[in-house]
């Protein structure tokens, strides 16, 4: 299981889906408010190998061509609709290899 890091738009009970001590959020770690860029640099220099946000932008704004870390982009931030997809969660960020970005369908 890779190391996993929540952006803070993605609500904290994500978390659930990773074994503990494999996940934690920007929040926890009190790294809000950092821009997207500056997370990422941030996010892989301490070792995180997926990050997880809801922000879609964040593809347009960021090159990962050159990095060790993916990030998973959830369809939305909604909580009562993502606790049914914690285990699609988890399952997507086993696979997914380093210097992409990778759209979560929505659904179940």
């Amino acid at each position: 299981m890779p190391r996993v890091l929540l952006d803070e738009s993605v609500p904290r009970p994500v978390l659930r889906a990773f074994p503990k001590g494999k996940a934690t959020t920007v929040d926890l770690l009190g790294w809000k408010g950092i821009k997207n860029g500056s997370l990422l640099l941030r996010a892989e220099a301490q070792g995180f190998e997926v990050l997880i946000t809801s922000d879609k932008s964040m593809a347009d704004q960021n090159d990962l061509s050159n990095r060790q870390l993916a990030v998973l982009v959830l369809p939305h931030a909604n909580w009562p609709k993502l606790r049914g997809m914690l285990d699609k969660i988890a399952a997507a960020v086993m696979g997914l290899p380093p210097g992409t970005f990778t759209q979560l369908p929505p659904g179940r």
